[in-house]
């Protein structure tokens, strides 16, 4: 497969299009949010809040980034990337549940229609656009898995974090903010700042993350659904698991405590506490 530099080919683009489309028809039932055990964290637990991160600070250099030598590259590669219009009519289309994912495509196909006819000056100027969005974007990242070794050790602070698990629903506007993100080789020539969000080199797909976002947000926390049940590592104190468990009674979800299986690399769990 060519590339034009490190952009995406038309073709490419089609298939991350058809990607983010199937993953959005086919939600999962379950979201994962792993995180470590403080006085913070706890305390957003309890009152049902999330705590959003800038876009700027994930662990990755080349996530929720863009470099100005690539922007750079846009207006000679532009042309040749764009997906045609009948490939976006099925996108929009396939959105019908989610209005708001549905008018963002919208306005996508509209900025990259408009893309082809801007001039380099223009082209620079709707750039800075994406450089001051992606400053002001604030993020929370989920999973689809609470079983993974990794994750449990990058983000639960070496297994003695938990995580939380909340149950998907259509009538939650929550949710309805949540976007997967799509895993690639190349770089991304998005239009619209959001689509800088979701997307990362391949070497993260084994976390099967999605990401709520906002774009300006003044608070550090959102109010979120109650959880269904919340896994306690398998190197979490005592003292800290009575404090799930305690939370788990006035909140009413259950708590399960994590443990690696004895005769495989895998994590099993055991239930703590039911309501």
């Amino acid at each position: 497969m060519e590339e034009s530099g490190n952009f995406l080919e038309k073709q490419d683009v089609i298939n991350v299009l058809q990607e983010f489309q199937c993953k959005i028809k086919n939600l999962p039932n379950y979201f994962y949010r792993y995180r470590s055990c403080n006085k913070n964290s706890l305390k957003a637990l309890n009152k049902n809040r999330i705590y959003l991160s800038y876009a700027e600070w994930v662990n990755d250099p080349y996530d929720c980034s863009v470099r100005s030598e690539e922007l750079e590259k846009l207006p000679i590669v532009i042309d040749d990337i764009l997906p045609t219009n009948q490939v976006y009519n099925d996108i929009i289309k396939s959105f019908r549940k989610f209005p708001e994912l549905q008018a963002d495509m919208i306005q996508e196909k509209k900025k990259m229609v408009n893309f082809q006819k801007n001039e380099k000056k223009q082209i620079e100027i709707e750039c800075e656009k994406v450089f001051d969005s992606l400053k002001t974007t604030k993020i929370a990242c989920f999973s689809t898995k609470k079983d993974s070794i990794l994750m449990w050790s990058h983000y639960a602070d070496y297994h003695k974090g938990f995580c939380i698990e909340y149950k998907n629903s259509e009538n939650s506007d929550f949710f309805k903010r949540i976007m997967p993100v799509i895993y690639s080789h190349t770089f991304y020539c998005w239009k619209d700042y959001k689509y800088f969000l979701i997307t990362k080199y391949k070497d993260w797909s084994c976390e099967n993350e999605w990401r709520y976002w906002e774009m300006e947000q003044d608070t550090e926390y959102v109010n979120s659904p109650t959880p269904t049940a919340v896994y306690c590592g398998a190197k979490m104190s005592e003292y800290n698991i009575k404090q799930i468990v305690k939370i788990a009674k006035k909140n009413s979800f259950d708590v399960y405590q994590i443990y690696p299986a004895k005769d495989r690399y895998e994590l099993d769990f055991k239930e703590i506490y039911k309501i």
